[in-house]
């Protein structure tokens, strides 16, 4: 850990939306189980029309003062059920933190670009030092702590290395969660790949660590940052799920058209959208320039993704993000790691393919392998509801941990 304190996020709960058909204020979707607002006896259905002394307008707004909100704050609420105004005062509690059997979440932060980031520890409670796991997310833009839904891939994971003497830690992104900086979805990939690379210094300096085997987990996205990291040295092995080293612009648009093939019903339309859509994410990604830009000449691109493509920012993520990811020589870093490889292709991943691991196989050697699990791009082997570990992707990885060391 760094100078300085980072504070635990408030548990609000509230889900709120806009309805406009509503009379003012704000629709209460959904208020999360034993949540500030459910201890203080708001419900979903409600509508939430003042917060403190101001009435309520705007969710963004609201969104800023529950975020600023710390443990121990109470804010008046006023909401209206059924037609009847009613008043209530929520004593705002912490954040839970994740649960698991033999082992335990520690809390600590590291410092990148002049901001402190929420890192994540579970360590196993048996005598130590334990070997660790550094994960590494993919393209998931929001907190990579689970508390609240323990079955998810990530803390089913991470919960079964504990439980195999594997401790594990988290890094969050900028604005994410407990950590502090600028909104993610504003900070750029050399940015977030130097917080990254702290919290691997934050791993290299744990007392409880065994600092001879410091393995990198890297899932989709993250297989893409595994490398970086791996090439400062130190590192025992690295264990990558749906991974690729090519460029992003490839990789997004063979997304793209393979999700296409496998769910379209209309047919041509479909995949002469998808092959616009490719068009764009190329102009925008791999030729360096915003949406704004690529727009100027095109403006037959403009409504193709709306969602997704704005201004200056693609698929939630500052344009330039992805440019300059598009020129890390990711080749180069697989070629000169140095440690063992193991690549993990899900047979239902449609994101990334089977050859893009075998590929890697090649270019990383050293006795690297692939396997494929039957799974999804999300570790998950569900084919409907709720994303959940599927238990071939724990086995396959706890036992190439086991074997190399």
């Amino acid at each position: 850990m760094v100078g300085g304190t980072l504070a635990r996020r408030a548990y609000v709960g509230l889900v709120l939306e806009t309805r406009p058909a509503a009379a003012g204020g704000l629709h209460v979707r959904d208020v999360m189980p034993g949540s500030s607002a459910e201890r203080a006896g708001v419900a979903p259905g409600d509508r939430l029309v003042r917060m403190g002394a101001e009435a309520v307008t705007a969710l963004p707004a609201v969104r800023a003062a529950l975020k600023a909100a710390v443990a121990g704050d109470k804010v008046a609420l006023e909401v209206v059920r059924d037609g009847r105004p009613l008043a209530f005062t929520l004593e705002v509690i912490a954040f839970p933190v994740e649960q698991h059997e033999g082992a335990r979440i520690e809390l600590g932060h590291v410092e990148a670009g002049g901001s402190l980031l929420r890192a994540v520890s579970l360590v196993p409670d048996a005598p130590g030092p334990h070997p660790v796991v550094y994960f590494l997310p993919g393209a998931h833009w929001a907190s990579e702590e689970y508390p609240l839904d323990p079955e998810h891939p990530v803390p089913a994971l991470l919960g079964a290395l504990a439980r195999a003497g594997y401790g594990s830690v988290r890094v969050e992104r900028s604005g994410v969660g407990d950590s502090q900086g600028p909104p993610c979805g504003r900070v750029d990939f050399v940015t977030e790949l130097a917080g990254y690379r702290a919290g691997l210094e934050l791993v290299r300096s744990a007392a409880w660590v065994d600092h001879e085997r410091v393995f990198l987990f890297g899932h989709s996205l993250g297989a893409m940052t595994a490398p970086l990291l791996a090439g400062v040295g130190g590192v025992a092995g690295v264990a990558c799920y749906a991974p690729s080293a090519i460029p992003i612009s490839d990789a997004l648009v063979g997304a793209i058209v393979r999700h296409a093939e496998l769910t379209s019903n209309e047919g041509a339309p479909e995949r002469d959208r998808a092959a616009r859509i490719g068009e764009l994410i190329r102009l925008v990604v791999a030729s360096g320039r915003t949406p704004q830009e690529v727009f100027v000449d095109r403006p037959d691109l403009a409504e193709i993704a709306p969602d997704h493509f704005r201004a200056d920012s693609a698929y939630f993520r500052i344009a330039s993000f992805y440019h300059q990811l598009e020129r890390v020589d990711l080749v180069s870093a697989w070629q000169h790691l140095g440690a063992p490889a193991l690549f993990i292709h899900g047979e239902r991943d449609h994101v990334c393919t089977v050859e893009d691991a075998r590929r890697l196989v090649a270019l990383a050697g050293n006795g690297s392998r692939c396997v494929s699990v039957t799974a999804d791009h999300h570790m998950s082997d569900a084919t409907c509801g709720p994303q959940r570990l599927a238990p071939s992707v724990f086995t396959t990885l706890r036992d190439w941990l086991g074997g190399v060391g």
